[in-house]
């Protein structure tokens, strides 16, 4: 490839590499740049309902959960999110926003009106 680049634009072989991998590397912050914007209009919708300050912004809530799993306190912890937050409240896998909730009518809501609920591209198997 690099070759027949070469003779065209009588670059030398050193050059033309590092003008495709600059490409590259463009393309790859430019993807990034766009993903991540999207997660941060998306989660922004959410930031009305309370809940813990994310660890990380990369990782969301997940160092929290995960020491609890290994602590066997899984649940212990939306316990003591539920007392600190209330019924409703929002924390993050990720960059990915989760609602998490225990009032009774709202999820009688959610459960009587199946239907209405539109499927979420990001998890599988549903």
């Amino acid at each position: 490839l690099s070759s027949g680049i070469n003779a065209e634009y009588g670059g030398s072989p050193f050059l033309v590499n590092m003008y495709l991998l600059v490409g590259l590397v463009v393309i790859f912050l430019l993807y990034h740049v766009i993903d991540n914007t999207q997660k941060w209009l998306y989660a922004r919708k959410y930031r009305h309902i309370p809940g813990p300050p994310p660890v990380s912004f990369l990782l969301g809530h997940g160092p929290i959960l995960a020491k609890a799993k290994r602590n066997n306190a899984f649940l212990e912890q939306f316990v003591t999110w539920v007392e600190e937050y209330g019924e409703t409240f929002k924390f993050c896998i990720k960059t990915r926003p989760v609602i998490f909730t225990v009032n009774p009518d709202a999820l009688k809501q959610i459960f009587s009106d199946v239907g209405n609920w539109t499927k979420v591209d990001h998890l599988p198997n549903r």
